[in-house]
């Protein structure tokens, strides 16, 4: 369905100079930015893959390439055996895409007359078109909104009539870049909700980007982790978690505030794991999962020198993952 094959993107962005306007026209630099450093993914036919990085990953250029908005400096990108780029027209007629800080609705126009017009753009049948509004009315609850002018939405509104207005054409493959950005807790639940039912119900194919790791982990099997251009893992979310869930969170509680330097509190904790966070009162340590005499072995040893009014064992959360990981990328 979707294939990249060791793709690369460099922005060439000149630099402002102090020397004068007409200097810089004779002699310019420029600095060559690698927004993508030959990246290979495969998604099949109704995944939905989470695509997650930080800020200047490289998520969004991506994005632009499997668009056919940017061509691959090097690389090939096929999507459903078409090239997007060199056939962009027919890629836009079966891809839908929404951009959660752009959107596609002409902003002065009701909602409705934005619909018609995309109605018109993909060729969609009459009958096809009052079904899918009415299948995205369902959905998204977007009757009341139909006649409003774009610019008068609210970002929750708009956003739904975003969506919807990707789906006009129904198409087999959504490309979604932080859709639900801004959004109230409430909105956000509809969006989501709806693109799990695209994916299991209707076998969409989707990739799915974020900040927020609860909405991947909620949404997808699968997920593609990139940091500075370059892919750092491809699989699935609970093998990630078990490879790293080697270890327990352990979190104690004592009576009083903790009245012991860090060398101590080391020496008890030196041969299971290590300290991560002290905080008044607050102990938290990451112990080898050796079972639970490790744990016990701990809480022993602590409560000879404090008295322990609260603790909990808990294994890392997939946002904790992901944070360790951009943190070792880092050093």
């Amino acid at each position: 369905m979707i294939e990249v094959d060791n793709i690369t993107k460099t922005f060439v962005i000149p630099v402002k100079r102090d020397d004068g306007f007409f200097k810089s026209l004779v002699s310019r630099e420029y600095i060559y930015k690698e927004a993508v450093k030959g990246i290979s993914f495969f998604v099949n036919k109704g995944e939905l893959v989470g695509y997650i990085g930080l800020n200047g990953a490289g998520k969004s250029t991506t994005i632009k390439m499997l668009c056919g908005i940017l061509n691959p400096d090097t690389g090939s990108i096929r999507v459903n055996g078409i090239n997007p780029f060199k056939n962009r027209r027919e890629n836009n007629m079966n891809i839908g895409v929404v951009f959660g800080q752009r959107g596609q609705l002409w902003r002065d126009l009701p909602v409705q007359d934005s619909f018609i017009l995309l109605k018109k753009i993909y060729n969609v049948a009459d009958e096809d078109y009052k079904r899918r509004i009415q299948f995205l009315d369902n959905m998204l609850d977007i009757g009341e909104l139909m006649k409003i002018p774009v610019r008068k939405l609210s970002l929750g509104q708009r956003m739904r009539c975003e969506f919807a207005g990707s789906l006009i054409h129904w198409p087999d493959v959504i490309y979604l870049d932080e859709p639900t950005i801004g959004l109230d807790i409430l909105t956000k639940k509809r969006v989501l909700s709806f693109v799990k039912e695209l994916n299991e119900q209707y076998q969409k194919t989707i990739i799915f980007t974020t900040h927020n790791m609860h909405d991947i982990e909620d949404l997808c099997d699968r997920v593609i982790l990139i940091d500075k251009g370059l892919i750092m893992y491809d699989g699935k979310i609970q093998e990630l978690k078990a490879s790293y869930n080697k270890q327990k969170v352990l979190s104690i509680t004592f009576r009083n505030v903790i009245e012991l330097d860090k060398q101590n509190l080391l020496e008890i904790v030196e041969r299971f794991g290590q300290i991560k966070d002290i905080h008044n009162n607050n102990l938290i340590l990451h112990i080898e999962d050796g079972g639970i005499d490790n744990i016990r072995h701990v809480l022993d040893k602590m409560n000879e020198i404090c008295v322990i009014t609260d603790y909990s064992i808990s294994s890392f959360k997939f946002e904790d993952i992901i944070e360790n990981i951009y943190l070792q990328e880092s050093k």
